[in-house]
């Protein structure tokens, strides 16, 4: 089911993504499927060609983690793109 967000739900994304930049921050699994939020200290932004920023840990099967890859693959590449455009 898909529908719009409310102006709470929107503000809070918002601010959410503008915390996680001001901090240079991403969220997270661990290994047990707790999230987690992961800050880097230094002052360079993470290098999402090198660096694994998300680790979804053993909450997944193999199967799904495959159908999660093949829906967001396109929305993955955009994103990655959008974000070298910006620097």
């Amino acid at each position: 089911m898909k529908r719009i967000l409310t102006n709470k739900e929107y503000r809070f994304i918002k601010e959410l993504k503008e915390l996680m930049t001001k901090y240079n921050a991403v969220i997270s699994t661990d290994a047990q499927g707790k999230i987690e939020i992961v800050v880097n200290e230094d002052d360079e932004s993470f290098d999402f060609e090198t660096e694994s920023t998300i680790y979804l840990g053993e909450c997944f099967s193999d199967n799904e983690l495959n159908e999660l890859l093949e829906k967001n693959l396109a929305h993955i590449i955009r994103i990655k793109e959008e974000y070298k455009t910006n620097l």
